[in-house]
C-alpha cells in the first residue's frame, strides 16, 4: 500500500514535474554561470526542486508496509548492504581513496566537488527515488511484481538522464556511463523501497560523486569490464527486489 499523501496527485503530474524540475537543471549546466555565482545558483536551483518535490509529494515514505520488520528482509538487505557498498562504493568506485584524495586538493576545489557531489546527490535522489519511482509504484501499485517493475522503469530513466553528459565528454564513456548508472539506479530503487528513506541513497550517491574528477567527463574502459563487474550488481539486486515483492504480496494478502 501506498501512503495516502502519494495518492493525492496522480503519476502523470509527478512525472511531468519531474521532467519540468530536470529541464531546469539542466538549463543551469547550459547556461553556465560565472565562477563567482556558479555554485550559489547551483545551490539555490537544488533547494527549489528538493521543495517543489517535497510539496508535490507530502510524504518521503513511499510505502506503508514495514519491509525490514521482516527477519528474512532484514538478514537479506544486510547482506546486501555489505556487498554493496564493501565492494562496489569502497573498491569500485574507491570511496576512500577519493576522499582523500580530495581533502588533499586546494580548499577552492574541496568546495567546488563538494558542492557538486551533495547537490548532485540530493537533487537525483529526490528527483528520482523520490518523484518519479513514486509515480512508478503508484502506476504498478496492484502489479505481483509491482516493486521490481518500478525500480527497473526508475533506473532506466535515471540512466536516460546522463545522456545529458554527451556536452561535455566521448558517446562511449557516456554509453557506458549510462549502463552502469541504470544498474546502480536499480540498486538505490532497492535500498529505497526497502528503506522507506532517501536518506541512505543520498548518502552512499554523494559519496560516489565525492572524487576528484567529479567536474571532468568520465574515462572509458572495456566493455566486457564492465559488463564483469556490474552484472553481478545487477543479478542482486533483482533477487532482492523480488523477495521484497513476495513479503509485499503476503502483507497484502494478509491484510
Amino acid at each position: 500500500m501506498l501512503p495516502k499523501e502519494l495518492l493525492k496527485t496522480s503519476a502523470i503530474h509527478k512525472l511531468g514535474l519531474a521532467l519540468a524540475l530536470y529541464a531546469l537543471y539542466i538549463a543551469f549546466f547550459l547556461i553556465g554561470f560565472p565562477k563567482p555565482i556558479n555554485n550559489g545558483v547551483h545551490i539555490l536551483v537544488v533547494i527549489v526542486a528538493l521543495c517543489a518535490i517535497i510539496r508535490e509529494l507530502g510524504t518521503l515514505r513511499i510505502t506503508n508496509q514495514p519491509l525490514l520488520m521482516d527477519k528474512r528482509q532484514k538478514i537479506i538487505f544486510s547482506f546486501f548492504l555489505v556487498f554493496f557498498v564493501g565492494l562496489y562504493v569502497l573498491v569500485t568506485f574507491q570511496g576512500v581513496k577519493n576522499v582523500i584524495n580530495v581533502f588533499n586538493s586546494p580548499f577552492h576545489k574541496i568546495i567546488d566537488i563538494a558542492i557538486t557531489a551533495f547537490c548532485a546527490g540530493f537533487f537525483e535522489e529526490y528527483l528520482v527515488r523520490g518523484l518519479i519511482l513514486a509515480a512508478l509504484m503508484q502506476i504498478l501499485a496492484n502489479k505481483r511484481f509491482g516493486y521490481t517493475l518500478a525500480g527497473f522503469g526508475a533506473a532506466f530513466i535515471f540512466g536516460l538522464l546522463h545522456l545529458s553528459n554527451l556536452t561535455f565528454q566521448s558517446p562511449e564513456a557516456t554509453l557506458q556511463q549510462v549502463l552502469y548508472a541504470t544498474i546502480l539506479g536499480f540498486t538505490f530503487a532497492y535500498l529505497r523501497i526497502v528503506t522507506n528513506r532517501l536518506s541512505l541513497c543520498i548518502g552512499l550517491h554523494t559519496l560516489i560523486d565525492f572524487q576528484p574528477s567529479v567536474n571532468q567527463g568520465a574515462t572509458t574502459v572495456h566493455w566486457g569490464s564492465l559488463l564483469i563487474v556490474f552484472a553481478p550488481l545487477l543479478l542482486a539486486t533483482w533477487y532482492c527486489l523480488r523477495q521484497a515483492d513476495h513479503r509485499k504480496n503476503e502483507l497484502k494478502f494478509k491484510a
